[in-house]
């Protein structure tokens, strides 16, 4: 490890937390999120080539909670509960109009990003021990994957550049489940602002 350069260290600190998200540390997980199917037209045919999880079933998102509880935990209680938090969040606009990185990764940020966190902040005041990322990161930082954990294709930054902004409304949270397999499935939508 010590003899790698920065590129090198960050790409491989991004393709382990990358076999995480996907593998799971403890079985299959599940996440809450907001699709941005408007994001699709732009990012689908990158994704689907450079994101194991849109591969693996995953669409266009901005993560709220990952890992949220585990499949076999989630029961009718837990689905009424976030029903419940859900009603009283509005839905808002945002856009879709920076390209950014981590290390092993290249995404989109919304703009105002503070509705994702909030929602966020309201599901880990919830469900206190399930913190984003396992609480392996300082902040919240929403966020459009593009690619992840895979070589970037020359020029994508730009080409996406070009395509922005895309203009978005959150008006529900998906909450997805894992299989054993890798895949994920839609479990339930939650509308946000329902009462």
């Amino acid at each position: 490890m010590s003899n790698r350069g920065p590129i090198a260290l960050a790409t491989w600190h991004g393709r382990r937390i990358l076999r995480r998200l996907i593998r799971g540390r403890q079985g299959p997980a599940s996440v809450l999120l907001v699709p941005v199917a408007n994001a699709e037209g732009v990012v689908g045919e990158w994704r689907s080539r450079h994101d194991p999880t849109a591969a693996a079933g995953m669409p266009a998102h901005v993560t709220v909670l990952y890992p949220f509880l585990s499949p076999a935990r989630i029961d009718h209680a837990t689905e009424e509960a976030l029903k419940s938090l859900f009603e009283d969040c509005s839905p808002f606009e945002f856009r879709l109009s920076t390209v950014d990185r981590f290390p092993g990764v290249l995404y989109l940020a919304p703009e105002p990003a503070a509705p994702f966190v909030q929602l966020t902040k309201a599901i880990t005041g919830r469900w206190p021990d399930h913190q984003p990322y396992r609480g392996e990161f300082d902040s919240i930082v929403p966020h459009v994957t593009v690619v992840n954990g895979t070589a970037e294709p020359p020029g994508l930054e730009e080409k996406l550049r070009t395509a922005l902004p895309i203009e978005a409304r959150a008006t529900e949270v998906w909450l997805m489940a894992q299989e054993e397999t890798g895949r994920w499935s839609l479990l339930t939508s939650f509308p946000l602002g329902a009462r």
